[in-house]
């Protein structure tokens, strides 16, 4: 019996496992079955290809020789080379050239666009012309790096300063970069005397006069500090002046004046001087040249200066335009300031200042130029009702038009302080305003307060200055039939204080203040636009009690 059912156990074993068996290779044959119709029904999978364009490179690389680089080229008037090799690629299809590469790269540093700008005429894509202005800057500071790409040293300054005080006749370039020290005859015209109103516009200090490099200030430190001249050398280069004794060189003047003097004195005191007598012709022994334009007085006054350094002051004030000029026109930079100085101290009127601001702008002197157009700026209206102011309309209308400008802008940022200045005052009014509310809501003041205090009377005179119009709007608020924030005027401002308190207040629990925990509770529920609004308030109150305490301690 129990050898009988062993034997129908295994053969219901048996049977399972084939069952089991049968389903999973039904249903491996249902997923190959479905694996082979989806691929058979599958679209199948794009193979993009890199697509070419025709961009015509051939053209381009013709068009930019023909433009530039032919010998009949189009806009330059050099020759450049004619022969250069292309690249070719795989196919035989020729590459951009060096040429197209360079200009590229050129072209973008110069004009800074994006690296598309040139792809009309050049045919080269933006990749391409970001990868060769990266070779080129690359290529540039691998061949240069060494000699220009480094800070200059002693010796460059100093080959730079021998080379403008020789070929310009400016030394001490190197400290007034920023500058043009003499006329150019391509200068803009619409920019000129574009400095001095970008000084008042800023509303920045008048420049300093025109001075040495630092490194030469450095060098000389030492030396100019223990400089010292007596009365008697100066003197001595008067009398040498005045006796013309071993004079090698006349000066003639406009009115037949010969003016003695010397060669060697002239060439260190002035280069321009020293080109002049290096170029004149000697006759007998002595030079002559010739400076004309100026009275005689103002010549003999000029050479006077470049001897002793001294000067008269009554031939000062006369002649301290035409020596303005002079100290500019054969750079001498200690004339110049003393004219300077001259004419900004009292000499300045509404007659002629018009003319100094002339003068200034053609002799490149930003100070004085700064101070002219602040005079002009400040008085206007009578300035432009002079003669003067006329004449230059008519020679000069850009200038005229640079001053009202500059009259307008003035005009716009007084209106602009003035316009802070009255912000400001409320703001320090609601400060006063919120002292005084927690002053009444706290200790009381006079016929107001709190009712644990003992008021002080209305005799007695109240610290706050707000407190006397606030007690009236407290007594209308605490009377009025619709104090409710958008009925009455004076009801909806005592609203706006005391939720501008609640807002300011840092100890809501304890504040004696009346609703200052319902305003806390109410900003929870305000707009984001309202929350700004209400924030900036704060901030600038803020700012005007903070003003407010730092100007009461610096009178104590």
């Amino acid at each position: 019996m129990d050898s009988d059912d062993e034997q129908f156990q295994q053969a219901v074993d048996l049977e399972f496992q084939n069952l089991v068996a049968a389903v999973q290779r039904e249903a491996d044959e249902a997923e190959d079955a479905a694996e082979a119709e989806a691929a058979a029904t599958a679209v199948p999978w794009p193979f993009y290809h890199r697509r070419f364009f025709d961009r015509d490179h051939t053209g381009a690389d013709r068009r930019l020789i023909e433009d530039y680089f032919n010998e009949n080229a189009r806009y330059p008037a050099e020759i450049f080379r004619r022969c250069f090799n292309l690249r070719y690629d795989a196919s035989g299809r020729p590459g951009l050239s060096t040429y197209q590469k360079c200009t590229m790269a050129i072209r973008q540093l110069a004009y800074a666009g994006p690296a598309d700008m040139f792809d009309e005429y050049l045919q080269m894509g933006e990749t391409t012309a970001l990868q060769t202005l990266r070779q080129f800057c690359r290529g540039i500071k691998d061949i240069f790096k060494g000699e220009y790409l480094r800070k200059p040293s002693a010796d460059d300054c100093q080959r730079l300063m021998d080379m403008h005080g020789t070929v310009h006749h400016f030394p001490g370039m190197l400290g007034s970069i920023d500058c043009m020290h003499w006329e150019w005859r391509n200068c803009p015209v619409n920019d000129r005397g574009s400095w001095a109103l970008r000084l008042l516009r800023s509303r920045g200090r008048p420049p300093l006069l025109t001075r040495l490099s630092p490194l030469s200030r450095r060098s000389n430190r030492g030396l100019a500090a223990s400089c010292f001249v007596p009365k008697e050398t100066k003197d001595i280069w008067e009398k040498l002046f005045s006796e013309g004794y071993g004079a090698d060189v006349h000066i003639l003047t406009d009115d037949g004046s010969i003016i003695a003097a010397h060669q060697s004195v002239l060439s260190i005191a002035s280069p321009v001087l020293r080109n002049l007598l290096q170029q004149s012709k000697i006759k007998n022994h002595v030079r002559t040249i010739r400076i004309p334009g100026v009275p005689c007085d103002a010549v003999r006054a000029f050479i006077r200066f470049l001897y002793s350094s001294c000067y008269g002051e009554e031939v000062m004030q006369k002649f301290v335009l035409h020596l303005l000029v002079l100290s500019h026109s054969y750079v001498v930079p200690s004339l110049k300031k003393v004219c300077e100085h001259t004419l900004e101290r009292g000499w300045l009127t509404k007659e002629n200042v018009v003319d100094v601001l002339q003068l200034s702008r053609s002799c490149d002197a930003p100070r004085l130029a700064f101070v002219c157009l602040r005079m002009v700026v400040r008085d206007f209206k009578s300035i432009s009702a002079t003669e003067a102011w006329k004449v230059m309309r008519r020679a000069d209308p850009t200038l005229e038009q640079e001053l009202v400008e500059s009259v307008v802008e003035e005009d716009s940022r007084r209106q602009e302080r003035l316009k802070k200045v009255e912000e400001k005052k409320v703001y320090v009014q609601l400060y006063e305003a919120m002292e005084a509310l927690l002053h009444i809501c706290k200790d009381g003041c006079r016929t107001i307060g709190p009712r644990d205090k003992a008021l002080k009377g209305s005799q007695v005179a109240c610290g706050f200055p707000a407190c006397k119009g606030l007690e009236a709007l407290i007594r209308h608020f605490s009377g009025c039939r619709t104090k409710v924030p958008g009925g009455c005027v004076h009801c909806k401002r005592m609203w706006q204080l005391l939720e501008l308190h609640s807002r300011m207040c840092n100890d809501p629990d304890y504040c004696k203040v009346p609703l200052c925990r319902h305003f806390k509770v109410k900003m929870m529920q305000q707009s984001k636009k309202e929350e700004v609004k209400w924030k900036m308030l704060v901030r600038k109150v803020t700012a005007a009690k903070n003003a407010q305490k730092l100007l009461s301690f610096r009178r104590f």
